[in-house]
């Protein structure tokens, strides 16, 4: 299981970045420039964790490249991930299980309102 949570990871921090070199990313990094805090956002900053999360999301998002699930129009990874990342300072078994739950409480989500 966490080895796919772990190309999931990977595929999610690549189109963050990638993100970066595209002027559409600009306002969502001043957005991280409003509030100072500890919390990681894409590119090097820090802000708080509301933030952080949302600024990461929208980075990870901007490419529309992140994950699907090919069923549906559901990618899960984009906000589950960027919250997620809020718990990785208490270790990677905790950050992993955060996806792993979250990724599965949108799936079941979609499906349950028609997405699947």
């Amino acid at each position: 299981m966490y080895s796919k949570i772990k190309l999931n990871v990977a595929n999610w921090f690549g189109v963050a970045i990638g993100s970066l070199s595209f002027r559409e990313s600009v306002p969502f990094i001043n957005i991280a420039r409003k509030e100072k805090g500890d919390f990681k956002v894409i590119g090097g900053l820090k802000s708080t964790p509301y933030l952080s999360t949302l600024v990461n999301a929208s980075l990870a998002h901007l490419l529309d490249f992140d994950d699907t699930l090919l069923k549906t129009i559901l990618h899960p990874g984009t906000p589950v991930i960027a919250s997620a990342l809020t718990s990785v300072q208490f270790g990677m078994g905790k950050f992993l299980n955060a996806i792993a739950l979250g990724e599965e409480m949108a799936i079941r989500l979609g499906a349950r309102n028609g997405y699947i």
